[in-house]
């Protein structure tokens, strides 16, 4: 949109950025009908967001989810955040 504002001479919208990072979750081991534990702890900072990606088996080093955060230090939040989820495979 911002192209075409220029095209015509309109005032080009201020764009904000925002640091934000994310850190893998991963599988240990082979199993099925895998549950997640510590969710709610990675997510209790504000700007961090766990995406879990529904996978029905598991194998060690599968991306089972992904924990993001937004905002300072979000590198860092985001690998604390990943740390403190854990696959449970059954």
């Amino acid at each position: 949109m911002s192209q075409i504002d220029s095209i015509l001479g309109l005032p080009i919208p201020n764009i904000d950025t925002i640091e934000g990072a994310s850190a893998v979750v991963l599988a240990t081991k082979e199993g099925t009908s895998p549950t997640f534990t510590g969710v709610a702890e990675a997510m209790s900072e504000p700007g961090t967001d766990v995406r879990i990606f529904g996978k029905p088996t598991t194998r060690p080093y599968r991306r089972m989810a992904v924990a993001l955060a937004r905002g300072p230090n979000a590198l860092e939040r985001a690998r604390s955040a990943a740390k403190k989820i854990s696959v449970i495979t059954h």
